[in-house]
């Protein structure tokens, strides 16, 4: 069942929420488009330099340029909407919210992909979700803010749903171009309404958010690329605890007991989920 494509989704997921902590302190003390520009660009180079290594030339070749753009630009939509609302937002809460994603991707895989969704599936998908409700906290004031998060989760969904729609291009040719067109949209937004000032007084804090946010990017690819969304999408939720985890360790952020009762909810109906996914196919298959 846990195949390495699986593994990968689970260190990508648990290394978006260190890189979203991460961003969340360097917020404290410069400017938005400042860390959204270089990041991204950042990440665009990591993904080409590895592109390059391990597959020369022909990695960068392409066979449909539209998808790439798009895919890019629903890459900067959720990066911008993501930063917002780890500014204004509970770390824990935020990827809460940022966890509809995996309902998203499953509602999109069986639309669009036509998976073989089970009814289970759904059943064990829909209990996490009464879990993303426990961990709701109310005390917490985000405002609108709340919507930049859920905006976050359609725009990873999409970029899901276009990985297993057009697979021919390589996982590491889908992270380079999502991130180098997304790279240039930020230097546009940089140049024209940011402050020209680049996070720089804090090195080693700034490329290791930067190198664990490529990293992570490219696991989360590679593993839609390789396997079902049904299969994948429900580790999504592992991030929730990682979040909480990582906002108590370096924003002493409060954990309380609904939001450890919905981690261990939520947790055992993604694996619930991720298995009752592969019985499903196992199933059609010898059908």
């Amino acid at each position: 069942m846990f195949n390495h494509f699986v593994l990968c989704a689970i260190c990508g997921f648990i290394g978006l929420s260190l890189s979203a902590a991460g961003i969340k302190q360097l917020l404290l003390t410069h400017d938005f488009w400042s860390i959204i520009f270089p990041l991204l660009l950042n990440s665009a180079m990591m993904m080409g330099i590895a592109l390059y290594l391990l597959q020369g030339k022909q990695g960068f070749i392409i066979s449909k340029w539209m998808i790439h753009i798009f895919r890019g630009m629903l890459g900067f939509t959720g990066i911008v909407c993501g930063i917002y609302g780890l500014k204004y937002l509970n770390l824990g809460l935020f990827q809460t919210l940022v966890n509809l994603y995996p309902v998203i991707t499953l509602i999109l895989a069986a639309l669009i992909l036509k998976e073989a969704i089970g009814w289970k599936v759904w059943l064990a998908v829909g209990l996490s979700m009464g879990g993303i409700v426990i961990a709701f906290d109310p005390k917490l004031d985000g405002g609108i803010m709340f919507l930049f998060p859920l905006a976050v989760a359609f725009a990873l969904a999409g970029q899901s749903i276009i990985v297993r729609y057009h697979p021919k291009d390589s996982s590491l040719t889908w992270a380079f171009y999502t991130e180098i067109i997304a790279a240039i949209l930020a230097l546009v937004a940089f140049l024209t309404v940011g402050n020209g000032e680049l996070p720089l007084d804090q090195p080693f804090l700034f490329y290791g958010v930067a190198l664990v946010d490529g990293f992570s990017v490219f696991l989360i690819t590679h593993a839609f690329h390789g396997e079902r969304a049904g299969r994948i999408a429900p580790l999504a939720y592992l991030s929730i605890v990682s979040g909480a985890f990582f906002g108590f360790i370096f924003f002493h952020e409060t954990l309380h007991w609904e939001m450890l009762f919905a981690a261990l909810l939520i947790i055992s109906c993604g694996i619930y989920a991720l298995r009752e996914a592969e019985r499903c196919v196992s199933l059609k298959a010898h059908g």
